[in-house]
């Protein structure tokens, strides 16, 4: 709960005022449940909270990605391709260390 609380207050999730609890507890909209997923899976690609706040963004116009969305996540493939590389050529300078 308190991640949600923490992604609330980033607002990557909405949070409607319950009409019918006068503790003025929150309810949380249905479709929060689908930009819990995005998250997920934005994070697990490597987005940082403000990159997944501006792919949310760009993606609820429709149910597909935008084409910035799709370049946005082209760029994020870049990235994980240098950084690769950078990693095998760490690699490799240790394994010949090592032999």
């Amino acid at each position: 709960m308190d991640t949600i609380r923490y992604y609330e207050r980033l607002n990557l999730l909405k949070r409607v005022a319950s009409a019918t609890d006068p503790t003025d507890a929150k309810e949380y909209p249905a479709e929060n449940l689908e930009r819990l997923k995005w998250i997920d899976r934005l994070k697990e690609m490597g987005f940082s909270l403000s990159e997944t706040a501006a792919m949310l963004e760009l993606m609820e116009c429709g149910e597909r990605p935008s084409s910035l969305a799709k370049e946005r996540l082209e760029e994020k493939l870049s990235l994980i391709d240098s950084k690769i590389r950078q990693l095998m050529k760490m690699k490799e300078t240790i394994q010949s260390f090592i032999d």
